[in-house]
């Protein structure tokens, strides 16, 4: 997330209590409509369901907690029979982070005792939201270390953790583009023009080949299908750039605030606007700009699904105590809605099957120890 964590003031001994995995009922589903397919109007117009209704009996729907006391989780992606995370751990330098894993429908609610470490990993700066990624088949990350960055890939079918790349430049915004990864390397210091954006195979089979360089600081990367899109911070504001034929960096759009959540929806890109707090659609036929939402408290992500657009708010600076997972149905007059309030930093968040899933970083109140994975039906 954009700005920097407070230093965290935390024992290195923090006691591990053991805890039983406790069985979770799965949410309910609504009957209608499919995560990730389209909710015909058609239905609405012939007395069908409501397209802007809630989820849940007319209302939102109850939050469910998957992990508790966590220390700074930064993302999280459910996948298969399991619940992966990140977590910042509890040395203030981060040194202790680590990605792990819970089975699916199984919680842990203390700290410690539940899931499996799949690999330690030390953060010598901010994981990037959404640095965690799937192809359906390995879940990929991002780890910083004291002498070099990495990208890693772990391969649910063999259980085994491979390097993608092992000696970055301060990598960010990792994604997947077909067989591939690609993420942006800022380089140092970030006014530069120094970074990157780059490409690697899944497999780890060939080192990262430059896609574009002269970037600055590159917040988001987003490929749809063969095209390439990002956000990067230049003079000040934003700029919109896809990738052009022969690595040329193409503008977009220009924008005053830091934009750092991307998504592409019928030919248009959503954007949301950290610093001006704005969920914008941009036409990428070179149309005008369409409000979705203003007003939003530090939007740093959205998705799309079912015809739906759902960001997430982190919340009053510094510390987030009020973060927010909102939505609404692109093109309907209806306001956007809450689905979820009162999330300690809400770091990132994913879409699975009509079901948001998050993680929330926790407060600088709470030490840092009362983050939190959870999740709430919104379709």
């Amino acid at each position: 997330m954009p700005g920097a964590h407070p230093s965290l003031k935390l024992l290195l001994g923090i006691a591990l209590a053991l805890a039983a995995c406790t069985p979770l009922s799965p949410p309910t589903r609504p009957d209608a409509g499919t995560d990730g397919g389209d909710l015909s109007d058609a239905g609405a117009d012939a007395g069908g369901p409501d397209l802007d209704a809630w989820p849940c009996d007319g209302g939102p729907c109850a939050v469910e907690t998957i992990l508790a006391r966590r220390v700074l989780p930064l993302d999280v992606l459910p996948l298969g029979g399991f619940v992966y995370w990140s977590e910042f751990g509890p040395d203030n330098r981060g040194i202790e982070g680590s990605m792990n894993r819970l089975p699916r429908g199984t919680t842990c609610l203390r700290d410690g005792g539940c899931g499996s470490m799949l690999a330690p990993f030390d953060l010598m700066a901010n994981n990037a939201p959404q640095s965690l990624v799937t192809d359906g088949a390995a879940v990929c990350w991002i780890a910083y270390y004291y002498d070099q960055s990495r990208v890693y890939c772990f391969d649910t079918g063999t259980g085994a953790a491979r390097p993608i790349s092992i000696d970055d430049r301060y990598p960010v915004a990792l994604a997947v583009r077909g067989g591939d990864l690609v993420w942006a390397r800022l380089n140092a210091p970030s006014t530069a023009a120094s970074g990157a954006i780059v490409s690697a195979p899944l497999d780890g089979g060939s080192a990262p080949q430059v896609l574009v360089g002269g970037r600055r600081q590159v917040y988001q990367v987003l490929p749809v299908g063969p095209a390439l899109y990002w956000a990067e911070q230049r003079d000040g504001g934003s700029m919109i750039y896809s990738l052009g034929a022969g690595g040329t960096a193409d503008a977009l759009s220009a924008r005053l605030g830091r934009v750092t959540g991307l998504a592409e929806v019928d030919g248009q890109l959503l954007l949301v606007d950290y610093d001006r707090g704005e969920v914008t659609l941009l036409p990428l036929d070179g149309g005008a700009e369409q409000t979705v939402s203003s007003g939003e408290n530090h939007p740093q992500q959205v998705r799309v699904t079912a015809g739906w657009a759902f960001w997430a708010n982190f919340g009053s600076l510094p510390d987030g105590p009020d973060g927010e997972l909102r939505g609404v149905r692109l093109g309907s007059a209806v306001a956007p809605k809450t689905f979820a309030s009162g999330l300690p930093s809400l770091a990132a968040f994913t879409l699975e099957n009509g079901t948001a899933w998050w993680a929330a970083e926790g407060t600088r109140g709470g030490n840092y120890e009362d983050g939190v994975v959870q999740r709430v039906r919104v379709r």
